[in-house]
């Protein structure tokens, strides 16, 4: 993949998550201390993004960086059909994500049981 594909993609992706959270461009523009020109200009994929500023759209999005760089993920439950909801599935999952972030952010967890 190409640098401008690449922009374009991101750009695709900040606007996406800009528009889920009701953000205008001039909105996310003063909070990056940016014009509202800059923005358009990611979002049309003209401009490549520094990690800094990734970590900045990120932040100011209330989104991860993988989420600016390969997209927000899709939900995969089907609320409107429950039946296929299996919750020891769900227990296995937010298990795995709690044993993880626990290893990688273990000061969230100073002073508590460890059970």
């Amino acid at each position: 993949m190409k640098n401008d594909e690449i922009y374009v993609e991101v750009g695709q992706h900040v606007a996406k998550l800009r528009m889920a959270r009701g953000i205008t461009q001039t909105q996310l523009a003063e909070t990056l201390d940016v014009s509202p020109s800059y923005i358009s200009c990611i979002e049309h994929g003209k401009r490549g993004l520094s990690m800094k500023r990734i970590v900045e759209i990120a932040d100011a999005l209330d989104a991860s960086c993988d989420d600016i760089l390969r997209g927000p993920r899709k939900c995969s439950v089907n609320f409107d059909d429950l039946s296929q909801f299996r919750p020891e599935s769900f227990i296995a999952q937010f298990n795995e994500l709690f044993f993880r972030l626990s290893q990688k952010c273990p000061e969230l967890f100073e002073g508590h049981d460890k059970r």
